[in-house]
């Protein structure tokens, strides 16, 4: 179909246009608040499956309760780290190098590819000898399925 203006044609593309859709998946892996003592850690695993193409860890966090409100988000493979304890913690100085690790102001984004499948840790530390912090925020996987 076109549309012809004076001396100037144009093509509709829409009707040209083929491929496929393009399905995203979205996992949230972080909403807050949670509180972090001095020195503490909160992780959560999460899974990314095979078959995946362009995965993103997305989103922001933000501390509150001390004079520097940073967080350190860390991003590990399962893969590459020690097996839990009897009581389930992990001791995450054990792990291979980060896929990321970062200490975040307030709401500073978040945006790091992740460019294989698999079992990942999402690892939010407190790095204060001091003050207990809370956290919030947002932080979601989204890939194309």
């Amino acid at each position: 179909m076109t549309i012809t203006l004076g001396f100037l044609i144009v093509p509709f593309l829409s009707s040209y246009i083929q491929g496929q859709t393009q399905n995203y998946k979205t996992i949230t892996v972080f909403t807050g608040p949670i509180h972090l003592s001095s020195g503490h850690t909160y992780w959560t695993k999460f899974h990314i499956p095979q078959n995946v193409t362009s995965s993103y860890l997305k989103g922001y966090v933000r501390a509150s309760g001390s004079i520097l409100n940073t967080v350190t988000v860390k991003l590990y493979d399962v893969d590459k780290c020690p097996q839990p304890d009897s009581i389930g913690t992990i001791d995450f100085s054990k792990c291979s190098f980060p896929l990321l690790d970062g200490d975040y102001l307030q709401a500073e984004e978040i945006l790091k590819h992740i460019d294989h499948a698999g079992n990942f840790y999402l690892v939010l530390k407190n790095n204060s000898p001091l003050f207990d912090k809370n956290i919030s925020g947002n932080l979601l996987i989204q890939y194309l399925w």
